[in-house]
């Protein structure tokens, strides 16, 4: 029998840009957490192909956690002036090609 868990709701209530990239670099370093979980299991069963694979998934969020760590440290040290909204709105763009 297949079963569900509850699903909370996101975190809606932010104050600022500010919350909102902190609450994305948290989920971001929770999913690094939870990929790490799944790394160490599939070296305890010694699945070669699993590792591999999930040590790529790594890689690519640690790469996700660094660039929200840089959004976060900008907008915080930004004081929001034009020219850093600029950066930022670039950062964000280029990611998103990425």
């Amino acid at each position: 029998k297949l079963t569900f868990s509850k699903i909370e709701e996101p975190v809606s209530d932010w104050i600022n840009v500010s919350d909102i990239f902190s609450s994305a670099l948290s989920h971001e370093e929770f999913m690094l957490a939870k990929i790490q979980e799944l790394y160490k299991i599939a070296k305890e069963f010694d699945d070669a192909a699993a590792i591999e694979y999930i040590f790529k998934l790594i890689n690519e969020q640690i790469l996700e956690v660094g660039y929200f760590r840089k959004l976060v440290f900008r907008i915080k040290n930004s004081n929001m002036f034009p020219s850093n909204m600029d950066f930022l709105d670039d950062m964000i763009f280029k990611q998103s090609l990425n």
